[in-house]
């Protein structure tokens, strides 16, 4: 200062102002992309809830500066352009248009990526007993695009599950159990259900499309999402899917494979005595499932543990 003294000194004192998102009261760099994520989500609050007065003055004139709420009663304020606040309402309202599916969207498994023909033989055992299931994979045109058709066939039960490639919603459901002396059918068809807007949660019609959309699991983000069923949703039990860890699961005849463990069980007191399903998925796509151990459903049911004996997809011979 000494060496120019002819330097112009503004000095501007801010009121109310520290402490916004977009501020460094962190005490780190503002993240533009968190703070637009959280103020569109704090909007309706906004409209309704108390508000701070924000105030900035100062001692010699300059470039204007943009606050969304000054005070009127200092003559030093200069309050923004209604135009230059319409153009930046309007930017806002743009980037969140654009990035929907991050700000609204809510969670959503990632499609695997199937390939028509995939075949993948396993050995279940439950109570001492074992038998073979064979899981098949096709893909159907919908009304709304593909659809991934999931065949899992053994001897007591066949189960069908049908999931909208795009968006891996659950369609449809149906099982057919052999009961020795009579044969139960049951079918469940999804229809028209909203769009998902829980950033940690989703919904499904029946536990068994649970083994099948697991595949599309974020296994690089390890996030914990809530399992809902529909009309159940206000249960006092939460159930959930979580990263457990990444391990190798040695297969019949010595193979291993290197797999993501999630585990799936209720949250909570009842949680910690109550079994967990544990599934074993390859690290590499398209996540085949590679072992389960761990209750066949809710609560109450048996559990079983099951084995991959054996892979194929189109162009390429069996593996095992």
């Amino acid at each position: 200062m000494r060496s120019c003294p002819d330097i112009r000194i503004v000095l501007v004192r801010t009121t109310g102002l520290w402490g916004s998102a977009f501020s460094w009261a962190s005490g780190e760099a503002p993240s533009i992309d968190a703070g637009f994520k959280k103020a569109v989500r704090t909007i309706p609050a906004n409209l309704v809830g108390a508000r701070r007065r924000a105030r900035t003055a100062r001692s010699r004139r300059q470039s204007k500066l943009i606050f969304l709420r000054v005070s009127t009663n200092d003559s030093s304020v200069e309050v923004m352009n209604k135009k230059i606040l319409t153009r930046v309402f309007l930017a806002v309202m743009a980037i969140c248009c654009c990035r929907a599916e991050y700000c609204f969207g809510g969670f959503r498994f990632d499609d695997p990526g199937l390939e028509a023909g995939e075949t993948t033989t396993y050995v279940s055992t439950s109570n001492n007993i074992a038998e073979q299931v064979i899981d098949r994979v096709e893909l159907q045109n919908g009304d709304n695009g593909q659809v991934y058709v999931f065949t899992s066939q053994a001897p007591k039960l066949t189960a069908t599950v049908a999931i909208d490639k795009k968006s891996m919603k659950v369609l449809s459901v149906r099982l057919v159990r052999n009961c020795g002396d009579a044969v139960v059918e049951s079918s469940t068809k999804v229809s028209g259900p909203a769009e998902n807007t829980a950033d940690d949660a989703v919904r499904i019609p029946h536990f068994s499309a649970l083994k099948y959309l697991l595949r599309g699991y974020p296994f690089e983000k390890r996030a914990k999402i809530r399992i809902d069923f529909y009309g159940n949703e206000k249960s006092s039990f939460i159930m959930s899917a979580w990263y457990a860890k990444k391990e190798k699961v040695t297969l019949p005849g010595g193979k291993q494979v290197e797999c993501h463990r999630l585990d799936v069980g209720i949250e909570g007191f009842w949680g910690t005595l109550l079994p967990k399903l544990k599934l074993w998925y390859a690290v590499e796509p398209p996540h085949m499932l590679i072992k389960a151990y761990g209750p066949t459903g809710p609560p109450g049911y048996p559990d079983y543990e099951l084995v991959m004996t054996g892979y194929k997809r189109p162009g390429m011979s069996a593996q095992h």
